[in-house]
């Protein structure tokens, strides 16, 4: 085999190596007062009390993690095969007022690095969000506030989510992590310690995180 073809499959090799995948899931009504967005403006009855897709990610157990695999855009023929309706359900971009650009984006960066085709990317992140859903714990107290420690409860555990917060201790994201079974997401699992740290709500003993709703904004 000549040695540009044995480059190229270690190259495919490494590119393609990771040891998990993080499920990561923003709390709209928090995004939406980092920023003057359009989608904002009119959010969805879903994202109102659940949270929406940021994007599936391929990880690493030390913390490094694959990105822009390759330069393959994420085509019409999957957005028009998922349907915009669910895209805007699950994987919104308030950003653009529900268009495409995040959820492309998110491919570029990510999907192609997940192992996957790309509406097979998309279709397992949707799948992971509608499975796992938002505990009630989150989606009762929608503008007031619940117990760090309950809603971690309401995930498995402190050692199966972290919990991100803005810097005046609102909610703001959820990362869950699950295997990678070589051809795709598998079982929830354990988070390794990397992503555990990256959780920056309240963790004392009966310390409350806030839950803003789209009347904060």
């Amino acid at each position: 085999m000549h040695l540009a073809a044995l480059l190229s499959i270690a190259s495919f090799a490494s590119i393609q190596a990771f040891d998990f995948y993080v499920l990561s899931q923003t709390f709209q009504p928090y995004f939406c007062t980092t920023g003057n967005f359009a989608g904002c403006n009119n959010p969805t009855d879903f994202m109102k009390t659940n949270l929406t897709i940021h994007g599936l990610w391929p990880n690493n157990n030390d913390g490094s993690y694959p990105s822009f695999c390759s330069d393959e855009t994420l085509s019409q023929s999957t957005i028009d095969q998922v349907g915009m309706d669910v895209i805007n359900t699950y994987w919104p971009d308030v950003k653009t007022n529900y268009g495409t650009t995040f959820i492309s984006n998110e491919w570029s960066k990510h999907g192609t690095c997940s192992d996957m085709a790309q509406l097979d990317y998309v279709n397992a992140a949707i799948s992971l969000e509608t499975q796992l859903g938002t505990p009630d714990i989150i989606s009762s107290n929608v503008g007031s506030s619940a117990v760090g420690s309950q809603i971690r409860a309401g995930y498995g555990g402190a050692n199966m989510v972290a919990l991100v917060c803005g810097s005046n201790g609102a909610l703001s994201e959820v990362r869950t992590c699950y295997e990678n079974t070589g051809s795709g997401p598998g079982n929830r699992i354990t988070c390794p310690q990397t992503i555990l740290n990256e959780d920056s709500c309240a963790k004392k003993a009966g310390k409350k995180i806030t839950i803003y709703s789209f009347n904060d904004n």
